[in-house]
């Protein structure tokens, strides 16, 4: 029996090393077509049954196994980086086929995947199937509110009111019932419709409770008083206030180096040159063009500069170069 177990441990590991692929090797040889193949394709637990599994590709690298040969190319390049598929219109290139065809859906402008719950249709497979998962979570929360009562003949979905269901349709049928008599926009609601018509009259019926201002449409308000919250969270702790601007600071000496903004003040001298400058930083700076020090070195060139602005300009540079 020893003897036996030791033959079939050789046999598996032989059959398992000849399906892989290496640089060298025929990527259409199937672990299961060398000659001791059965060994190491069964099943775990084969002896109670189970049918074997068909021929696998094994990848020499991570030893992943495959089910063809062309899964087997597809993945080595995982490894390789290789990517043999180019578009022919912007060059972007592509692992697989797929890949590429799906890309070429940009330049074409076709879009194939078309949903048949509603009118839209997708270039990507990606934003397809969020699209339908979205369509799905709908479904889910309309069959399980007991107040939907009103059910959509097409998609099945359930709504609470029969405006509500009147709208939905419009998302099968594609339907845009209310037209502006400026421009002819077409809108799915009435409501959107007006809110569009602000723009031609100039109304803004949505005021700040905050400020002043006031906006056409209920979005930009909404921005707006976003951007107030977040500026008042940055004013907290703030307690010096400027006289002039109404600018709030946190130290007294921000509040003071502020301050000289408005005065024009420039209370600090250089001793060598007698120019002036507003802060002390300033002048310590101003100073490395005296003592002919260069602290500030660039981090991606072996320039250094005497004063900051110098360094940021040449980190732009390089910054700039990188990204072209």
């Amino acid at each position: 029996m020893a003897g036996i177990k030791e033959e079939e441990m050789e046999i598996s590991i032989t059959g398992r090393a000849e399906g892989r692929l290496d640089g060298n090797a025929d990527l259409s040889t199937p672990a299961s077509k060398t000659k001791h193949s059965d060994a190491s394709e069964t099943t775990v637990g084969h002896s109670s049954g189970k049918k074997k599994k068909g021929p696998r590709f094994i990848c020499n690298i991570c030893e992943k196994s495959l089910s063809s040969k062309y899964s087997l190319t597809v993945h080595y390049t995982l490894h390789t980086g290789d990517r043999p598929y180019a578009c022919a219109q912007c060059g972007k290139r592509f692992v697989n086929k797929t890949n590429l065809q799906i890309h070429q859906n940009i330049h074409t402008g076709a879009k194939p995947y078309v949903c048949t719950l509603c009118p839209k249709s997708f270039s990507d497979p990606s934003p397809f199937g969020r699209h339908k998962r979205m369509h799905s979570r709908e479904l889910q929360q309309s069959n399980h509110s007991p107040k939907c009562k009103f059910i959509c003949n097409i998609c099945g979905k359930s709504l609470s009111t029969k405006q509500g269901l009147t709208y939905h349709l419009t998302m099968h049928t594609g339907g845009r019932p209310f037209t502006c008599t400026w421009c002819g926009k077409s809108f799915v609601q009435k409501h959107n419709l007006k809110i569009h018509q602000n723009i031609h009259t100039g109304a803004k019926p949505y005021a700040c409770t905050l400020c002043s201002k006031s906006f056409a449409d209920p979005s930009s308000l909404k921005k707006h008083k976003r951007l107030i919250s977040l500026t008042c969270e940055k004013q907290k702790g703030k307690k010096y206030t400027c006289n002039v601007c109404g600018k709030k600071l946190s130290t007294k000496y921000s509040f003071a180096a502020h301050y000289r903004l408005h005065t024009k003040e420039k209370p600090f001298t250089c001793a060598q040159c007698g120019k002036r400058f507003a802060k002390k930083f300033n002048l310590d700076i101003h100073y490395n063009v005296h003592t002919g020090a260069k602290p500030y070195a660039c981090t991606l060139c072996p320039k250094i500069t005497p004063i900051t602005v110098n360094v940021c300009n040449v980190d732009s540079t390089h910054l700039l170069l990188s990204t072209l």
